[in-house]
């Protein structure tokens, strides 16, 4: 477990950066687009390093340009759901019942079952983003 928490401690600059590429993408294809660098000095200065005058990174980011953008919310959501399984061992990753379940549900089960509803049958219910939610702002 502990090298489990190790692990999302060492990722929590990356989850920040990919949420933060997100939002820029969403701010220039949203309901109120806005200029590109406008929207980046926006967000970036809301980051914890801050923006840096001079530097121009929209003009960089090429996958926006590239069809790549919905991506960055794969990584975000990706995340949601590999912590809203995690939350199903309570804390004990060798929990024999949690993993037989696991194994069977998920692992064993391949291509063969749809994801989301191998993500159901594995929880019980529907994912939500409680865990996520819980472990970015350090409550879990």
């Amino acid at each position: 477990m502990a090298s489990v928490c190790f692990y999302f401690q060492v990722h929590q600059p990356f989850r920040l950066r990919q949420w933060l590429f997100a939002a820029f993408d969403l701010s220039l294809v949203g309901q109120e687009p806005q200029p590109s660098m406008t929207a980046w000095k926006r967000l970036e200065t809301a980051t914890p390093l801050g923006h840096v005058e001079g530097t121009m990174f929209p003009a960089a980011f090429s996958h926006i340009a590239g069809g790549y953008s919905a991506g960055y919310y794969g990584y975000m959501w990706s995340q949601v759901i590999a912590l809203d399984m995690l939350s199903a061992f309570r804390g004990n990753l060798m929990d024999p019942a949690v993993g037989k379940r696991y194994r069977d549900t998920i692992l064993a089960r391949g291509g063969e079952v749809h994801p989301a509803k191998m993500v159901r049958d594995f929880l019980g219910r529907e994912p939500n983003s409680e865990a996520f939610f819980a472990e970015i702002t350090g409550k879990r």
